[in-house]
């Protein structure tokens, strides 16, 4: 397996694949983010978009980071999205070319938000929960 960024003359050439496997992402987002959002976000160079593509050339997953600057010293490779199959196969290499890429980018640590359940599995990689967020619904004038 390969986990490498996408070069963005391969944009369009991917986009059909890698869409259906974000999408399961954003729709969990409340209506915050589609599709669409990711593409435009890849376009204008707020995300990278990497893939992971099997021996036989099947992408079996897409995952989007971006760098932040902290006003402090902290410097941050972000994952935003994540989508696809078979992550207990992948994960161990293709972590292993984020931190590299992170530390390569002069990034002090690595960020990313998700389902709870995601704790578990990340944490044999050596993550830890940084905080829990809240958010309240405003609808029925409550």
């Amino acid at each position: 397996m390969v986990f490498t960024p996408v070069p963005m003359r391969f944009l369009d050439f991917v986009w059909p694949t890698v869409e259906p496997l974000l999408k399961p992402a954003t729709d969990i987002s409340h209506e915050k983010y589609s599709v669409g959002d990711i593409y435009k976000g890849i376009l204008d160079g707020t995300y990278v978009l990497w893939v992971v593509v099997d021996q036989d050339d099947t992408v079996l997953a897409a995952v989007t980071s971006r760098i932040v600057q902290y006003p402090g010293p902290r410097k941050a490779m972000i994952l935003d999205w994540v989508g696809g199959s078979r992550m207990s196969e992948w994960m161990p290499s293709s972590h292993r070319v984020m931190v590299e890429y992170a530390r390569e980018n002069g990034c002090t640590h690595l960020e990313a938000s998700g389902r709870a359940a995601w704790g578990r599995y990340m944490a044999r990689y050596g993550w830890k929960p940084d905080h829990v967020a809240y958010k309240m619904e405003l609808s029925n004038g409550s």
